[in-house]
């Protein structure tokens, strides 16, 4: 049987043990499980895992490494201050833009 466990703790701007604690934890449990982080705070989640997904409205619009996410948002223009925030913002800004066309 898969566990799951859902993540919603913020990570960054805890004292640097506990931040990698946090991150043992997610690499720990990703090996043997499905490890659901709900953040905004795309680079710690980079740092801390091998494969990645994004939700916009329900849907999963992205799934891969972080490594292909950021390549999502290379020339894009996109909105970030690290590669992999602007990989999720190119990621985010095409899906909402597909689902305008077809409303």
């Amino acid at each position: 049987m898969t566990e799951s466990l859902l993540e919603s703790r913020r990570v960054a701007g805890t004292c640097g043990q506990g931040t990698a604690k946090a991150g043992a934890l997610l690499r720990g449990r990703g090996q043997w499980s499905t490890v659901i982080v709900s953040t905004h705070l795309v680079e710690d989640v980079g740092a801390a895992c091998g494969e990645v997904a994004l939700m916009d409205a329900g849907k999963v619009v992205f799934r891969g490494t972080p490594g292909e996410l950021t390549a999502r948002g290379e020339g894009s223009g996109a909105a970030g201050d690290a590669p992999l925030e602007r990989g999720y913002s190119a990621v985010l800004a095409a899906a909402r833009s597909a689902a305008a066309v077809r409303s």
